[in-house]
C-alpha cells in the first residue's frame, strides 16, 4: 500500500488509491481518496477495516434532471 503523507496545519492527511485495503493503523485518521477527478476526504472508522477505499467514494456524478411528467400511453391490441 502506498501512502503519501502531506503536512497539514492540524494533522497529517494520507492520500491513497481506491484499490488499497484499509489497515487497522488508520482508524480515526482522515484520508484522501482519488475518485478519478479529485480527492475526496474520508474518515476511517472501525467498521471500514478490511474493505477497499474505493467502496466509500463514488466515481460517477448523478444528474439531477427531472423526469418528464407526461403520462405513458399504453396501446391496446397485439404487439408485433
Amino acid at each position: 500500500m502506498r501512502l503519501r503523507i502531506m503536512n497539514n496545519k492540524e494533522k497529517e492527511v494520507f492520500k491513497v488509491a481506491r484499490w488499497s485495503k484499509i489497515p487497522v493503523e488508520l482508524i480515526g485518521q482522515e484520508v484522501e481518496v482519488h475518485n478519478g477527478r479529485r480527492y475526496v476526504r474520508v474518515k476511517v472508522i472501525e467498521e471500514m477495516v478490511g474493505f477497499r477505499f474505493g467502496e466509500f467514494v463514488t466515481t460517477t456524478a448523478w444528474s439531477t434532471k427531472e423526469i418528464s411528467k407526461q403520462p405513458v400511453i399504453k396501446r391496446k391490441g397485439k404487439t408485433k
